[in-house]
């Protein structure tokens, strides 16, 4: 009585006791084979960081909760670009990077995506919530990863190091030399390319940085103790160093507030008419700091290594603590789906212009309970299982016909 009914083979042999209910469902909510639950938390971690930059009420108090939730501004849109890098290494092979055929579908299934995610941020924004939306940005993103799926860690941690180093000037300096030869810097769509790549608020002249960095790590063994450990370490020490490095040179240069108004004061972006090439250049001191979407080699670094330092930490407690986290793991697996109802429901009861907590707070609690039942009953996200599918299909039709044919 109660007994679960078994499985059978062809010829009536029973295979033992099928699965039941809770624990079908219960695979569900643990991700099933091929998921990292540590990266599934570290994604739900820079989610719900992104409520907080969006709606919450900040402070530079880090006595109060309000200080340490102003942690959250720059760091966890970081966060987001440096797990959607491991994501995209993971599932193109992980620690073996496809090759042949499958190396193109995977291309075409990135390509996909990127392509959807167009299509999805354009509706997004004509809510016109005032938020800095991220998805076209991704959608650059995985474009430019592209060329780079067959790389191994080294030459794309290298890479990932010059594009901190190098894409900073070209982001501080490439639109004024745009601006003073004349030329129009994009305030709309028609200019969007240049807007992901150089002009717009997550340039990927510096955010690719992240986003190789995180396929660097997802082509490594993101089981290994030594990974995890490393990960920690390293990124801790890397933040803490180009934090205390930014915060000396910046305080000999004369502090933060005098060098963002000398850039805002030269800089062609806040006039009417370019400055001709005469006029005194945004300063150079600007690259020296190290606070949110600054977009600095010193941002780059810090902020690029506290999240470097999150993912190594969600490593260790992805392993321990599956089924404590598994609402913020499930979060961050359809974090597609929850940024975009985020964005629906700031837009809907304008929650940017909350002066309280409370609605942050409702927020992040009916997304992790809303999530973990989504999961739980239903697996996949629907915008994730839609996209999925999509990019999925696109893929097949690349496929070689012998393939296709085969069962």
């Amino acid at each position: 009585m109660g007994a679960t009914r078994g499985a059978a083979t062809e010829d009536g042999t029973p295979t033992g006791p099928a699965p039941g209910w809770l624990r079908r469902h219960a695979a569900n909510l643990a991700g099933g084979p091929g998921r990292v639950p540590g990266i599934d938390i570290a994604r739900g971690i820079a989610v719900l960081g992104m409520f907080t930059a969006h709606v919450g009420v900040t402070s530079d108090d880090l006595g109060t909760l309000e200080g340490w939730l102003s942690i959250s501004h720059g760091r966890s849109s970081i966060l987001f670009a440096l797990v959607a890098g491991i994501s995209v290494a993971i599932v193109t092979g992980g620690p073996r990077p496809v090759a042949g055929d499958a190396l193109t579908r995977s291309r075409v299934r990135l390509l996909v995506r990127a392509v959807l995610l167009l299509a999805l941020v354009a509706l997004l924004d004509l809510l016109g919530t005032r938020v800095a939306l991220i998805l076209g940005f991704y959608a650059a993103y995985f474009v430019l990863a592209l060329p780079f799926l067959r790389w191994r860690p080294p030459r794309l941690a290298a890479l990932a190091v010059t594009v901190a180093l190098v894409g900073p000037v070209l982001a501080h300096w490439g639109p004024e030399v745009l601006a003073r030869a004349g030329l129009r810097l994009p305030h709309d769509g028609s200019g969007a390319v240049t807007d992901f790549v150089l002009t717009g608020h997550y340039p990927a002249v510096v955010w690719m940085a992240y986003v190789l960095a995180g396929m660097a790590i997802g082509r490594c063994d993101l089981r290994s103790p030594r990974l995890r450990t490393g990960l920690l370490l390293g990124g801790l020490t890397a933040a803490a160093l180009a934090g205390m490095v930014s915060e000396r040179l910046v305080t000999a240069a004369g502090g933060v507030q005098p060098i963002e108004d000398q850039v805002m004061t030269t800089s062609s972006t806040f006039v009417s008419e370019p400055h001709p090439w005469s006029a005194p250049w945004p300063a150079a001191e600007h690259l020296l700091l190290a606070g949110p979407h600054h977009d600095t080699a010193f941002e780059a670094i810090g902020s690029g290594g506290f999240a470097v330092a999150v993912v190594g930490l969600c490593l260790y407690v992805g392993r321990v603590g599956r089924w404590a986290l598994a609402p913020l793991a499930a979060a961050g697996a359809m974090a597609l789906t929850v940024y975009s109802v985020q964005i629906v429901a700031i837009w809907r009861w304008e929650l940017l212009e909350s002066e309280t907590n409370g609605p942050l707070a409702l927020m992040v609690v009916v997304t992790l309970v809303a999530a973990t039942a989504w999961r739980f009953l239903l697996g996949r996200g629907p915008l994730e299982r839609l996209i999925g599918t999509v990019a999925d299909r696109a893929a097949d039709v690349v496929r070689p016909a012998d393939d296709r044919a085969s069962p």
